[in-house]
């Protein structure tokens, strides 16, 4: 009953993963390579939330994640069974110059017409 398609464009990636988490659909996303400069070692800062206040823990790369919810801001995702948060500007800046949405971008889930 549900079709998938991996994304490969980052327009509108925002509003996918908001209709996805409104249908109560599992958001896979993939935080990708440095590419194309393969042998760079540019990463994503992961953070976790205590209060209003966010704490830089882990940076990530080649990496994939469940988001388990977004604001504004931020993205609440889950990886290695726990929780953290992406600042959205940063992914974006991420795939913008140092990987590609080729490789840094959502399975898009959506339920057959």
């Amino acid at each position: 009953p549900y079709s998938c398609y991996w994304c490969i464009s980052d327009k509108g990636i925002w509003d996918k993963v908001e209709h996805m988490l409104s249908q109560d659909l599992p958001v896979i996303m993939s935080i990708g390579p440095n590419f194309p400069k393969i042998w760079n070692n540019k990463k994503l800062p992961l953070y976790t939330k205590n209060n209003e206040e966010y704490k830089h823990v882990s940076s990530v790369k080649a990496h994939f994640i469940t988001v388990t919810g977004i604001d504004e801001h931020w993205l609440e995702v889950s990886s290695w069974g726990k929780r953290f948060y992406i600042n959205r500007r940063l992914y974006e800046e991420y795939v913008s110059n140092n990987s590609a949405a080729l490789v840094s971008n959502i399975l898009y889930v959506s339920k057959k017409e």
